[in-house]
Formats: C-alpha cells, structure tokens, sequence
C-alpha cells in the first residue's frame, strides 16, 4: 500500500490518476493534466487550477481509467535535487551557490537517519511500498482498488502520449553526470529506489 504521505492528483476529466513523487516528474506531468484540461474544477492545487487533489477518504471517481507514478533513477534524481538546491528552486530553498555535490549529500544522508526527510529526497519507494513486498503496486482508497502502473522516466513522454496528454519537457528527464565515486554513495542510500527503477524498466507496458 502507499506509504501514508502519498498524493493523489485527479486530471480535469476525471479520467486519470497521478502518484506524484518530488524529483521524478512530477511537475512535468501535472503541467501536462493542466494543459489537457477539459472542464474547470472548484479545487485547486499549487498553480494547477484544473486538477485536483485526492485527499485520505475521498472516493475514487468511477471514470477513472489510469492511474501512474513515475520512478527515476535515484542517482539522476538526486542530482536534480542538489540542482534545485543550489539555484534555490524558485524560492523552495535559500540559494546555495557555493554548495557542493559532497555536503549535500552529506545532508541528505543525515535527513535520511531523521526519519522525515524532505520531499525532494524521500526514497521513492515509501510512495508504492507494495512492490516490496512482491505485489502489484495498487492504490486502496475508499475500498476501491486502482492498479498502478510504474513508468519509468526514460518512458514518461511516451505514457503521457498514450494517455492523451501532452508529452513532457525533455529537461524533465535530463540530469548532470555525477563523479562515479559520489554516484556509488548515493545508489547505497537508496538501495529500494534502485531496484524500483530496474524494476520500472524492466516491467513497463502501456496498460
């Protein structure tokens, strides 16, 4: 089941769930729903006035039809967060331009032991942490099951197309090359997130 802390975003027609997880595309795919919307909702989320987000107890509409999370590679990802980090992610974070790769990594890893760590580095797996245990990832809300399907960023633009919304920005699925030895530090922090992705990759079909 999903980890407690887990969102659920309804496209605009009604017709589509999205996981939403920070790092991994997420504000790629609601840019999408926004830009495909159909009808206007009397809820709003964040700067998407046309989707809408699920919370704990709410039913799952009847005319849903697909519901999706994407998964990243865990050391591209992280990499995108110590991007945000330094230029400060449009006011998220102060701006660290003297930051290093090292310390944030260093703080990641300490964020990691407190137990609460930000979004932008919370393993992905606490989102559909079913696979772990060898089930099909499924969203359970209000006694309804929705399968999920994992979509590997490498396959976002492609999902999305089949989905009928528009494909996602290119530098949504980009990342910077990371020192190897660095890159083995982080791939050890999320050993889970790791195998989420070359599950991802390995399994992927359009429903």
């Amino acid at each position: 089941m999903p980890h407690p802390a887990h969102q659920l975003i309804l496209s605009a027609d009604r017709t589509i769930l999205f996981v939403p997880v920070a790092k991994s595309g997420s504000s790629s795919v609601l840019e999408a729903m926004e830009q495909a919307r159909t009808s206007c909702t009397p809820d709003q989320f964040g700067n998407y006035p046309h989707i809408t987000e699920l919370n704990e107890g709410d039913p799952v509409p009847d005319s849903v039809r697909a519901c999706f999370v994407v998964v990243r590679d865990p050391v591209a990802r992280l990499a995108s967060a110590f991007a945000m980090r330094v230029t400060g992610g449009l006011g998220y974070w102060e701006p660290a331009p003297g930051m290093q790769l090292r310390e944030f990594i260093d703080w990641t890893e300490a964020e990691l032991h407190d137990g609460d760590p930000d979004p932008h580095v919370r393993p992905q797996h606490w989102a559909i942490g079913c696979l772990l245990n060898g089930a099909d990832p499924v969203i359970t809300q209000s006694g309804r099951q929705v399968p999920v399907t994992l979509v590997p960023i490498e396959r976002l633009s492609f999902h999305l197309e089949r989905l009928g919304l528009p494909s996602v920005r290119e530098n949504a699925i980009g990342g910077q090359p990371v020192d190897p030895a660095l890159a083995a530090e982080i791939a050890e922090l999320y050993p889970e997130d790791l195998a989420l992705h070359a599950h991802a990759l390995s399994t992927y079909t359009y429903p």
